[in-house]
Parts: C-alpha cells; structure tokens; sequence
C-alpha cells in the first residue's frame, strides 16, 4: 500500500460511514473525513494538525478492551480497541475506537464508531441490558449492576453462586435485601450526592441464604447519564471471606497463646459461651481452681463444679449476653484446694473461630469480703454504742432533768413568779434536746433488740415515708415468726431496704412502693418494687445512687443482691439472704447488755 492511497479520499469511503483519523508519528492529525468532522462537530481547519490528547479524552468512561503497548516515536498509547470520547464535546459522546500504527509510513490509523445511544444508562436499564446482560452471565467475575434506587438491575452467575441464590431472586430486588441497611443507606446518600468522594473498593460481610456470613469486596464503577447525573453503579466483587478467616485464625493464634494471657498474675480463662467448654487457661486460673490446665480442657464449668449454684450461670450468661460485658459481678466458686470461694468476675464476649466464647478474668475476693464485714461489723459496734449511750445514759439523764424543769416550773407558777416564762423556754428546750437524742440514738440503731425488730423497722420506716412523701407503700410481711439472730446482719438488711426507698423517691418519681419480705427452706429474701421511671441502663451501678453501698453491704452479710430496672417501668431490687448465714456469733447484740459492751471495750 503507497502513501497516495493511505491518504486518499477512496479509502475513506472504504469504512462503510466510519470517522476515520490519520496521525502522524507525533499524534498531529494529518487527514479526517466528514464523518469525523460530524461525530466531533468540529471544522476541518480545527481538526487538521491538532494533536490526538488535544481531541480524545479517556475519563468517561476509560474502558479499554485491549491495552497492548503501540509503540511510535512516543511511548504508548491505547491500542486495539477502547472507549473514549471527542475532549470539550457537549453533550459528551461515548465513542468505540479502534487505532493501529503502521509502521512502514511511520502514522496512526484511527477509526471512530458512536454508541451513545447504545450503552446509555436508560436504555441499559430500561430496555433490558440485552448486550451488558449477555456479558455479564459469561463473566467469571461476580458483577452486579444497580440503579439509582439501589435496584439490582444485573447480575452475573458468579455473584448468584456467591450469595447463594437463583438469580430470579437477585434480580428486581434492593440491595437493602442482602446487606446491612445502614451501610445501604450511606452509600445511596453517598452516591447519589457526594459521588466524587466515594472510595475505591468497599469491603463488607453480607449473608447468604443459609445464614452463613460471608466477606466480599468490591469496586464501584458508576454510570452517569448525559448531565452528569448518577444513574447506577456496577460491581465487580470479590470473595475474602478465607482471606478474612485465615486473618481471623492468625490473630486468634496470637491472642490465646500471648504472654500477656499465660503470664497474667490475674486467674484468666476462655470458654465456649453456649457450654461453657474450657479452650484456654493461664496457669494463675489453675491455682485458683485446684485443676490442671489438662484437667480443665475440653471439660465445662459444670463439670468442674466452678459454679456452687448451677442457676448462677444462667444468670451470669443472660446478663452478659444482655451487657455485652460484665464487671465486678460476685459469686461463689467451688475451689478443689480452698473449698468454696468468693469471686469477683469481669467478663466479654469474644468470637473464636467463628464460635462465640467469654473471656473472663477473675479474682478471689473472699477475704477482701471478710475484711468488708468486718469493718461494717466494727461500724456497726461503734454505732451501737453511741446509740445506747444515747439512749440508756444520756437519755435517762435528760429524762431527769426534764422531770426536776417540770417540777420547778410547777412551784415557780404556784408562786406566781416572774421567772415562769424563762423556766417554760428552759422546759421547752429539754424537751427538744430529749427528742434529738432519742431520733438520733434511733437513727444509728434503727433495729432494735426486741425479736422481729427488722419488721418492726421497716413498718416505721414506710409509715414515715408514707407520711412526709405522700408515697403508698405496702409491706407484705410473711416472715412474722422468722428471726434474724444476728443484729448486725439486721441492721444491714434495713440499711438496703432504706436506700432502696430513698433511691425511688428521690430518683424514680414513684407513686407506689411495695416491699416483700418472705423466705423458703435456703434463703430469705427481701424484695423492694417501685412504679417509677427506672434507671438508665448505663447509670444501674452507678455508686451516686447508693448502688454499691447497697452490694456492698449485701455481701458483707454474705447475700446477694439483684437489681433489675427498665426505663419507664420502674425498679426491683432483691436481697437473698441464705438461712445458713443466719446464725449468732459473739457480736449478737440482742443478747449483751450495754454494761457487758462497755466492760468488752475497756479490756
């Protein structure tokens, strides 16, 4: 072929109506024919030596079905077949070229075919994709097409397979369906209004028909239509989810066999969280429990009786499932060296190898509880002390008084002396301070010695709050002939019982109070319900509302304290008390006298 015909009008007319473009080995253009100038809408003087980056733009959209390097007196530019479109061209045209560079005369042959209409986003959508469509079920590749709304328009076999479902059951349907509804409605917003500044590739999980999650990634390709407007957006997807769970694998190896885990002085463990099934151990947990690390393995909590009561780990599990995690809970364990123990559990719910397990730290608490007894018992002591003092000493002493002030008063008025009205002020007075003394000595003993003085206690406690709040309160007493032998174990149980009606009036809003106080053949129990507006969930052990000081003290009698609370639904809280706990030691008030107390104090 000589260089006359490559430049002739005759070979122009050979492409069957195709624009045509002739580039020297610079780019520049040499010769274009009319369908060129019509496709562009540019004159021939504006085309002719004008160099091809100054005519052809691959940004919307670059998608390039071959790319094999060409090679002129520059370095590589799209060969073979591509998609492109005419620079400054408005409305933009979607073109299909084909360029080849011919060697012996040195030029590039370039042929341009239109196909705006064809692969306009409508008409993709609208007419039924048939060519994208027929692409997409031949790809290898998992690619779906949705539009604006976020309706799947396509979708190829590979995605189907990859979901696992027909793919009668993609198509038509949001992809709301098939993941996470926020994560959707972000990339709608996103998309639709800040599509500049979408990323490159997402990654997320999704989950299949058979409730099996998998992990995909994905890179958005959008379509837009002549004004720039989104009209949908392709994916390309790739599975990771073996990627992720050898991810998963490889952390999960390095958590359970850190030496953070195994060298922690704090008792650790992992179990499964539906058996309870031992998979780790430090040996600090060993020590605590009296079991090998071989011994605990593969067996259950049950099996080695951690809990002493089975229904403990129900309670434990459901609250962790319903917190998400737990600290500072107390119970009691089974120790194969130290009997039974008192421990104080912190607690998550991790995911190993696809299985939900807990990861707990505990520490043994027992003496630290023995320690908090008996520094509630020597308050205690003290309290008492004061009290009767008050009460038996101080108090008859301004009974005295105040019967010698009467009987003064009484002469003074017989001889009508001026001085009766100061002595009525002095009379008043001692009334007064008599008064103070006895609501004090009350105050620090409200439990008196007599039998049932905890129910005694708590019928004055609501009959006073009935009184000053304007609150019903009910007691229901079926412990008339049970006996708390242990004052300070009384003392305690009213103190709870206190805090829990001050809690509700001065925080819950409450209109009605209802006590119970019942027991069965292993514990006694004490329930306190209140109407009110609960508490928040993130405040329930929030020691500003006396929480902690009432476990506190639950513990310090050795019982145990449950508090369940919804906002708007009011609150209860339940002391249970075991009866074996329920027994006289040396401290029994109810049977010492206030001169046997002294005498213990000044040996």
């Amino acid at each position: 072929m000589n260089s006359d015909y490559l430049f002739s009008d005759d070979l122009f007319n050979v492409q069957s109506g195709l624009a045509t473009v002739i580039l020297d080995s610079d780019l520049l253009v040499l010769k274009c024919n009319k369908e060129f100038l019509k496709i562009s809408g540019l004159s021939a003087s504006n085309v002719i030596n004008r160099h091809w980056h100054d005519l052809i733009i691959y940004d919307y959209p670059y998608t390039p079905l071959e790319h094999t390097a060409v090679f002129g007196s520059i370095n590589a530019i799209p060969s073979g077949k591509f998609w492109c479109s005419i620079k400054d061209k408005n409305p933009r045209k979607l073109i299909s070229a084909t360029i080849s560079y011919d060697s012996e005369h040195r030029c590039y042959y370039a042929t341009f075919y239109d196909i705006t209409q064809q692969m306009a986003p409508e008409r993709l959508l609208h007419d039924g994709g048939l060519i994208i469509g027929s692409i997409a079920d031949n790809l290898k590749d998992a690619v779906a097409f949705h539009d604006r709304e976020g309706i799947i328009k396509l979708a190829s076999t590979e995605i189907c397979s990859m979901a696992g479902v027909e793919k009668k059951d993609i198509l038509g349907k949001h992809i709301r369906e098939f993941f996470d509804s926020k994560i959707v409605d972000e990339w709608l917003y996103w998309m639709k209004n800040r599509p500049d500044m979408l990323p490159p590739y997402l990654e997320f999980d999704s989950i299949k028909t058979n409730d099996k999650i998998f992990h995909v990634i994905a890179s958005p390709k959008l379509f837009f239509d002549q004004n720039k407007k989104v009209v949908g957006c392709m994916f390309m997807f790739s599975d990771i989810t073996e990627l992720k769970i050898n991810e998963q694998k490889l952390r999960i190896s390095d958590e359970k066999y850190s030496k953070a885990f195994h060298a922690s002085p704090a008792p650790s463990s992992i179990t499964t969280l539906k058996e309870g099934r031992y998979v780790d151990v430090n040996e600090s947990y060993t020590k605590l429990v009296g079991y090998s690390k071989e011994e605990l393995i593969g067996n259950t909590s049950i099996d080695i009786k951690f809990f002493t009561d089975r229904e403990d780990r129900n309670r434990f599990i459901n609250e962790l499932i319903k917190e998400g995690k737990l600290r500072s809970y107390v119970t009691q364990m089974y120790s194969k060296i130290n009997g039974i123990r008192t421990v104080s559990i912190a607690a998550e719910i991790i995911e190993l190898q696809s299985e939900k397990c807990i990861i707990w730290v505990g520490y043994d608490v027992t003496d630290q509880i023995q320690l908090e007894k008996e520094v509630l018992t020597a308050a205690g002591r003290e309290r008492y002390k004061i009290g009767q003092y008050l009460h038996d000493d101080l108090g008859q002493h301004l009974v005295g008084i105040e019967a010698m002030c009467s009987l003064l008063l009484k002469r003074l008025k017989a001889q009508n002396n001026p001085e009766v009205k100061i002595a009525e002020e002095i009379h008043a007075y001692l009334q007064e301070a008599h008064e103070k003394a006895r609501v004090t000595a009350r105050g620090l003993c409200p439990v008196r010695l007599e039998e049932n003085g905890l129910s005694f206690a708590i019928t004055d406690l609501i009959n006073k709050t009935e009184k000053i709040f304007d609150i019903n309160c009910i007691f229901h007493n079926f412990n008339m002939h049970v006996r708390i032998y242990n004052s300070q174990v009384a003392i305690n149980m009213y103190y709870i019982v206190q805090e829990a009606v001050n809690n509700a009036v001065k925080h819950g809003e409450v209109k009605n109070i209802i006590i119970t106080y019942s027991s069965n053949e292993d514990n006694i129990y004490l329930s306190i319900e209140d109407d009110g507006k609960g508490f928040i969930e993130n405040r329930i052990s929030s020691p500003g509302i006396g929480l902690e000081l009432m476990k506190y003290r639950a513990r310090a009698i050795g019982g145990s304290l449950d508090i369940s609370s919804t906002p708007g639904s009011g609150t209860e809280i339940l002391l249970k008390f075991p009866r074996i706990n329920n027994k006289k030691n040396e401290w029994d008030w109810k049977e010492k006298t206030y001169e046997e107390i002294t005498n213990i104090y000044s040996r």
